[in-house]
């Protein structure tokens, strides 16, 4: 046994290692459906999350913080999953910059049940975010100021495959519309120099998730759950020579969750997280350190889930 436990954290400090640069806001599972709307009813059980985030990277970053929340549950009369998330944010700089913004979405997912062991299950989302953004530069006597208002309204079709200790999830974004007014001030004139409303087609964005419990017997008080999530996409934008755009496959997130009893501990795409877990009750915090590229800074989440009732597929 305490081989197992010097194996284990060996392999949890070195990822940390690994993931520390990562900045994310929200950590992998605070939000069930946080990249794949399939998530919705696939507990069973009515669920509420939420998670509140804070960042402090540097001067870029002074001060930055999130709220994020959702409730879905399994309706055995239509067989599906249905799922509600919603959240805002805020990110200042005192002198640079400043952005706020909020967003929600809609999801549906019907479940298929194969021999009894796997649910398959498709799911269609719709969501629509907005945001406004200020920039500021100051140099000697002259001034710009740089206003940006938008709205991204998006579906996102997805697809789990899932038995008790293991999923298989895919879910890939359907832009629908991306459109923002673009306001600019040189040397503080008034009216507005530039008043312009653009409607442009999104990058294209898929991403593959996985995870595994792994645990003895349905009784053994241990368990670990490695958990990762990857993106692929195109980024019509970003062109090279004769290249179309530009193809991507990048590391978004990371859980490495250890559970003794109802503790918790491990390690996410935020940073270390320590918890307290039952069968209707999760509470979690996240610190860790994040980089971007210039600064480092502070990273820090508080993560709540609540089971409400269990329902009999």
């Amino acid at each position: 046994m305490n081989h197992s436990i010097i194996r284990y954290g060996s392999v949890l400090f070195a990822l940390f290692l690994t993931v520390s640069g990562y900045s994310q806001t929200l950590p992998l599972g605070a939000l069930p459906m946080q990249y794949n709307p399939a998530f919705a009813g696939e507990a069973g059980s009515p669920r509420f999350s939420s998670n509140f985030g804070l960042n402090a990277i540097g001067s870029i970053r002074d001060n930055s913080y999130a709220f994020n929340t959702s409730y879905d549950q399994f309706i055995p009369a239509i067989r599906s999953g249905i799922g509600f998330s919603g959240g805002f944010y805020s990110t200042s700089s005192n002198r640079f910059f400043s952005s706020s913004g909020y967003s929600f979405a809609l999801a549906v997912a019907p479940k298929f049940s194969l021999k009894g062991k796997y649910t398959v299950s498709p799911s269609l989302d719709l969501s629509y975010g907005a945001n406004d953004q200020i920039s500021k530069t100051l140099p000697n006597t002259n001034s710009t100021i740089r206003q940006v208002n938008g709205y991204d309204l998006q579906s996102r079709a997805g697809l789990l495959v899932n038995t008790r200790k293991w999923y298989i999830g895919y879910s890939v974004e359907i832009p629908l519309r991306n459109a923002y007014r673009f306001r600019g001030f040189d040397g503080l004139v008034i009216p507005p120099s530039s008043d312009t409303t653009l409607t442009s087609t999104k990058k294209f964005n898929s991403y593959w998730q996985f995870g595994y419990t792994f645990q003895r017997s349905s009784e053994s008080k241990f368990s670990f759950t490695p958990q990762v999530v990857f993106r692929t996409g195109w980024d019509p934008s970003l062109r090279f020579g004769r290249n179309n755009g530009f193809r991507y496959l990048s590391l978004v997130a990371i859980n490495l969750n250890f559970r003794y009893q109802k503790f918790i501990w491990g390690i996410n795409n935020t940073g270390i997280h320590l918890g307290w877990q039952t069968d209707k009750v999760r509470v979690m915090l996240s610190n860790g350190f994040g980089y971007n590229g210039r600064e480092s800074g502070y990273i820090g989440n508080a993560t709540f889930r609540y089971m409400l009732k269990q329902n009999d597929r």
